[in-house]
């Protein structure tokens, strides 16, 4: 049997020329890139910094909550995701050594460290036309 050391998907909306690289290895940590694909040349650009992943689907979710929401308490996540405060907590505690997560400005807040180059990679707000508004 053999197993991929490495794989590479990239996602994009149909009808966009944006989308993103995901990276998962097990020599690496998970990476994403935003890419812009130019119809011109057919070829892709990278459109900013990589973009970082949480290492568990859960934790992905936390990130995703603290990127759109901002600064929030582990009980404000909570209620957006259903689980209980103290897994929050938890989780959070585990997520600032990846470098995910850091502490609010405000005691017992929570924020994303990507919280302002977000936007680029995993959703896009795009008119009826596919076109980035």
């Amino acid at each position: 049997m053999a197993a991929a050391d490495s794989s590479l998907l990239l996602l994009r909306t149909r009808g966009t020329s944006k989308g993103a690289l995901v990276c998962t290895s097990r020599d690496y940590a998970d990476r994403s890139y935003a890419l812009e694909f130019s119809s011109e040349t057919c070829t892709w650009t990278l459109l900013g910094e990589e973009q970082r992943r949480a290492s568990t689907p859960e934790r992905q979710q936390i990130l995703e909550v603290l990127l759109e929401y901002g600064e929030l308490s582990p009980k404000e996540i909570a209620e957006h995701i259903g689980k209980t405060a103290k897994n929050i907590s938890n989780m959070l505690g585990l997520m600032k050594p990846e470098g995910l997560v850091t502490q609010g400005s405000k005691h017992g807040y929570w924020r994303s460290v990507e919280s302002e180059s977000y936007e680029s990679v995993l959703s896009y707000d795009f008119d009826e036309t596919g076109e980035e508004e």
